[in-house]
């Protein structure tokens, strides 16, 4: 290599980190389970468990109805895409038709891809969103000689949006792809809706095959029971003024399990993993007057481990930057000749895979306010979990397929791949300074970065409030019921200015009623 070509090609690297560096994100969003909240087991009703002066079986029955919603849309955008506005232009775009989508840069996608038209211009803004309600049923028993056991399990209906908002500067529809480029003749764009080209299933020329798994822009909606807790414990210190006990931890996986069909695929429960851990539960009374007022202390910590369970995830290209899954690869023969098919890469980077986290944490403080039946609970929540560990199941074919980036598709142009090509394309370049020198290059298994599908460490914080009333005393009735109403907000941790939010957590509002009996 001389000289002058080994300036070009750390011109055409330079490129490529430039257009790189313009994008990140991840291609899968988890967070925490609808079931991992030991607050709403543990409002209302902490004067009703673990009492000191029973020695017979009592226990707590409780439904807890709840709604929640999602804000600060902007966090989860940028947790997908970076950023809430995506800007889309065609490889012929070389003067924009407007001045919201200037000259095309290197952080534009290249429209191309999608089955625009080479003069498209256009951009899409996100304001996703996550809506759900759900009925947490919960049953407690306290054994005797210090011994209790818990199940609860909620049934959740969840609404995931992406909401996605489509500007077109440009619609090319007179503007074809040309002769060779995306099939031996002149091709049409099919479409010219951006929401439509993200949504998948859209075929041209040589592109038989629109895109199978993450599709942006789908409005989801899932039910199911989330995940059945079942939590054995002891209460090794029990007094009047407090107690502290010890508990093992199971979670049974009843929820949803990652597809990856869509890129906002709405999740239920933990991601399908059992759990397994252990929990700390203590009280003590740290105020009273007049024998009708009291204050107590109380917490809980859970800490568990998720087994492997098996997904599906979409990854990006280690070498080729965030949103390189969209791009288009050509399919080759065991020739090594092109086969007249394209088709999106994520249909073939979207694989089977085990994915565990070494550990969870569910840490609540409670303040207890006690007047007669009345009780008044508020309190912070801490949650965090590890990042994924992905380890992959399935695998890319081997030498099957290459990358299209801008290469033709016909004549002597056929077998030529672009392994450095990124979502923006070259659009600076010619065809031939970016095709690989020994064509057909293959992508392999190794070229993918599983960090792209992988959830983050996450951890958020949790204020809440609760304010329940009980009819009777434990001394005088065998049966006590009890109703109370609250709510809480969550928020993510604050985050270093100079760190990238990769954060996978959500900020939420919720409330709820809590209804319910003890007895015994």
């Amino acid at each position: 290599m001389n000289v002058s070509e080994k300036l070009l090609y750390l011109l055409i690297l330079l490129n490529i980190a430039q257009n790189i560096d313009a994008f990140w994100g991840r291609s899968f969003f988890h967070p925490r389970s609808q079931n991992t909240n030991v607050v709403r087991q543990a409002v209302g009703q902490h004067n009703l468990r673990h009492r000191h002066d029973y020695d017979t079986v009592n226990g707590t029955f409780s439904v807890i109805p709840q709604y929640s919603q999602s804000f600060k849309p902007f966090r989860i955008a940028q947790y997908l895409f970076g950023c809430d506005c995506l800007s889309f232009s065609g490889s012929m775009v070389t003067t924009s038709t407007s001045a919201r989508c200037p000259n095309r840069p290197g952080c534009h996608i290249l429209a191309d891809y999608f089955g625009l038209s080479p003069k498209f211009e256009g951009r899409v803004t996100f304001k996703p969103e996550i809506k759900t309600f759900l009925a947490d049923f919960d049953l407690f028993i306290d054994l005797t000689r210090g011994a209790y056991f818990e199940i609860n399990a909620p049934l959740v209906t969840t609404r995931w949006n992406i909401c996605l908002a489509q500007e077109v500067f440009n619609n090319g529809i007179k503007d074809p792809f040309p002769a060779g480029y995306m099939a031996d003749g002149i091709v049409q764009p099919p479409i010219t809706s951006l929401c439509k080209a993200l949504g998948g299933d859209i075929s041209f020329g040589d592109v038989k095959q629109g895109i199978q798994f993450g599709k942006i822009g789908c409005c989801c909606r899932e039910t199911k029971i989330a995940d059945v807790n079942m939590v054995l414990g002891w209460i090794v210190v029990n007094r009047e003024n407090g107690y502290a006990g010890l508990n093992l931890r199971v979670t049974a996986p009843t929820g949803t399990r990652a597809t990856s069909y869509c890129l906002f695929e709405p999740i239920i429960g933990n991601g399908h993993h059992w759990e397994i851990g252990v929990g700390f539960v203590g009280q003590s009374l740290i105020w009273e007057k007049d024998a009708n007022q009291t204050l107590h202390f109380h917490v809980d910590a859970n800490f568990t481990h998720l087994m492997y369970a098996e997904q599906r995830r979409s990854f990006d290209f280690a070498c080729n930057g965030f949103l390189s899954r969209y791009m288009l690869l050509k399919a080759f023969d065991s020739h090594g000749n092109y086969t007249g098919t394209c088709l999106p890469a994520i249909n073939v980077t979207s694989l089977c895979c085990k994915v565990k986290i070494d550990f969870q944490a569910d840490i609540n403080l409670m303040f207890a306010y006690n007047k007669d039946n009345f009780e008044f609970d508020f309190g912070y929540n801490g949650w965090i979990r590890s990042r994924e560990k992905i380890c992959l199941i399935d695998s890319i074919p081997r030498e099957r397929y290459g990358i299209k980036g801008i290469q033709n598709v016909s004549g002597t142009d056929a077998n030529k791949t672009e392994s450095q090509a990124t979502i923006c394309g070259e659009q600076f370049q010619c065809q031939e300074e970016v095709a690989d020198r020994i064509s057909p290059q293959y992508i392999k298994t190794s070229d993918l970065c599983v960090e792209s599908a992988e959830s983050p460490k996450s951890i958020t914080h949790k204020l809440y409030f609760n304010v329940s009333r009980a009819w009777g005393k434990v001394e005088d009735k065998k049966y006590i019921p009890y109703l109370g109403v609250g709510g809480d907000i969550e928020f993510e941790s604050i985050n270093p200015r100079w760190e990238l939010p990769y954060k996978n957590t959500l900020y939420q509002w919720a409330l709820w009623l809590k209804g319910g009996f003890a007895y015994g």
